[in-house]
């Protein structure tokens, strides 16, 4: 289902995709938002166009499709993960699809800005970092996400910042009720370095590897598949609520970017400690890292997980190792009558979208008015 989410009153239904015969467990947009691929138990993926709400070709493979993602420096190719412990690369433009076997079902992926490493989560607590061009999974970029070996629901980057196309920070659910936040920098640059020809992996080391900054806890994520999203804002706290019934104006499009600057708030009059000590401050100069997650007790849980240390203009910690997150729940949102499986933040402005069993889609918007306070961010047109 599609909506026009930009006009005030009424939003409308813009169309309705339907040629799956089972349900559908995940979509991604293209870079350009003119199309999306859908994927289904009913062991296909479908490209649509979305102007035209027609679909525009549909790969079948074994087993339940559990996750896609568009590759966004090609918007013809898409990876998929199965049921039966593959990775594939399809393309709109062949019948050929590439395929990446694993030891366990790939129940999540997240696929680098250029399209050359694909990260995925799997049904035995793995994450392991693919290279297309090498054909193999990078074994010294991959990790165990816990112990006990719990199934990874969910892996996704933050947002990218100076004008990087990949986030440095990797969020990842799990069976176990952890959110854990990696710090990816170094592999990044590892990642980089196995692309410059055969023999440049071989400097990869122990060091390299994801490093954990920070757990969080609360939410029910035990045996569903609950996803999470990033935000990266200017300021001091956030907070989530919806607007007056029937009105999502203000929030989306060009007008968001006016002079009226906006924080996420309830309007509870609530009062936050600023960690400096000084209650009710903000300091625009400040950058706010927000997780958001989805739960099988059909709460939203907003955490702020900012790293601690000041990173200097080379792009690492001033101080050795990397820098480790502090913590703090932000806001738990009675936001729907069941399960919250997906949450995901607007790319650019502090704006929520949930998904919840209940059959229903809300989105969590700013509010202005006094409580108002200065943000940074660009809008998007």
């Amino acid at each position: 289902m599609l909506w026009d989410v930009t006009t005030k009153f009424n939003q409308p239904q813009l169309a309705a995709l339907s040629r799956h015969s089972q349900l559908v467990i995940d979509v991604s947009w293209a870079e350009d938002s003119a199309s999306l691929v859908s994927a289904s138990y009913d062991h296909s993926v479908k490209l649509w166009d979305v102007e035209k709400s027609q679909l525009v070709t549909s790969k079948e493979v074994d087993g339940l499709v559990q996750c896609v993602a568009f590759n966004m420096a090609d918007n013809n190719q898409f990876f998929l993960g199965s049921s039966k412990c593959c990775l594939h690369m399809a393309d709109a433009r062949s019948d050929v699809c590439r395929t990446w076997t694993n030891d366990a079902m790939v129940n999540a992926l997240h696929v680098a800005h250029d399209g050359l490493t694909i990260t995925t989560g799997d049904s035995k607590g793995m994450l392991k970092t693919w290279d297309v061009r090498m054909d193999a999974c990078l074994e010294e970029l991959s990790v165990l996400n816990d112990p006990a070996r719990h199934a990874i629901s969910h892996v996704h980057a933050s947002p990218a910042s100076d004008g990087g196309d990949d986030g440095r920070f990797l969020g990842v659910n799990s069976y176990d009720n952890v959110l854990r936040v990696y710090d990816r920098r170094s592999k990044l640059i590892s990642s980089r370095s196995t692309r410059r020809g055969p023999g440049a992996g071989s400097d990869s080391r122990d060091g390299d590897q994801l490093q954990l900054v920070c757990s969080v806890s609360g939410h029910k994520n035990k045996n569903w598949p609950i996803k999470s999203s990033f935000f990266r804002g200017d300021g001091y706290k956030y907070k989530l609520a919806l607007p007056p019934r029937g009105r999502l104006g203000g929030g989306l499009g060009a007008g968001s970017g006016s002079g009226s600057r906006r924080k996420l708030t309830d309007g509870d009059g609530e009062d936050f400690a600023d960690p400096s000590g000084e209650r009710g401050s903000m300091d625009s100069s400040r950058e706010t890292l927000l997780i958001a997650t989805g739960s099988a007790d059909r709460h939203i849980y907003l955490h702020e997980v900012t790293p601690s240390k000041h990173v200097d203009s080379s792009g690492g910690s001033k101080s050795n190792g990397p820098g480790k997150h502090t913590q703090t729940l932000v806001q738990k949102i009675d936001a729907h009558n069941d399960r919250v499986y997906c949450v995901d933040f607007h790319p650019t402005e502090p704006i929520l979208a949930s998904a919840s069993a209940d059959c229903s889609i809300k989105i969590w918007l700013p509010r202005s008015g006094s409580s108002s306070v200065t943000r940074h961010g660009k809008s998007k047109n």
